[in-house]
């Protein structure tokens, strides 16, 4: 059992990353979700972090094992990336976007929490926008940043006990 500071002890077992949600899942269901994708060639290089069995368990997940629910909702989620530009967007491609979108702080990484998953805070009271299409894919931004993260801390050389596979979003609503 590993434990840090003001947090519980963590008694989840050991599993690679890519195997956290997916472990739980035959191999039936993964294949399942795959085969009733119909993808362009490039799309497993464009999004490696879409396609891994980690993904397709969380949108297992979503859908209640429904394979045929699963496999729409990826194909949905694929689709709306590639044609909003999200498969490639950078800090660099979309300097603009995120200075706009993001200058008053209404959403921002604020480190992480006791078990190494990135927190994101969404403050309602900084609002500034009132495109939908912008907003959204700012916060596509920050959570491909969060995936990111989540990635370099799991490969890191000294691991964490319990591969990261979640991130905690912090909402003030309060306007």
């Amino acid at each position: 059992m590993t434990s840090s500071p003001g947090c519980p002890p963590s008694t989840a077992a050991k599993a690679p990353a890519a195997t956290l949600y997916a472990a739980s899942f035959d191999a039936g269901l993964i294949s399942g979700v795959n085969s009733h994708l119909s993808l362009p060639p490039t799309a497993h290089s464009l999004e490696p972090n879409l396609f891994t069995p980690a993904s397709y368990g969380r949108y297992l997940v979503a859908r209640n094992d429904d394979v045929n629910k699963a496999a729409e909702l990826l194909q949905f989620t694929h689709n709306w990336r590639a044609r909003t530009g999200i498969t490639t967007m950078t800090f660099s491609s979309h300097l603009a976007l995120i200075k706009s979108e993001g200058h008053t702080g209404k959403i921002y990484f604020a480190g992480s929490d006791c078990h190494g998953r990135p927190v994101i805070v969404f403050d309602n009271s900084c609002q500034n926008t009132k495109s939908r299409e912008k907003q959204m894919l700012f916060l596509a931004y920050f959570f491909d940043l969060a995936i990111k993260q989540m990635a370099i801390y799991n490969a890191s050389p000294v691991p964490p006990p319990t591969p990261i596979a979640k991130w905690v979003i912090f909402m003030n609503m309060s306007r």
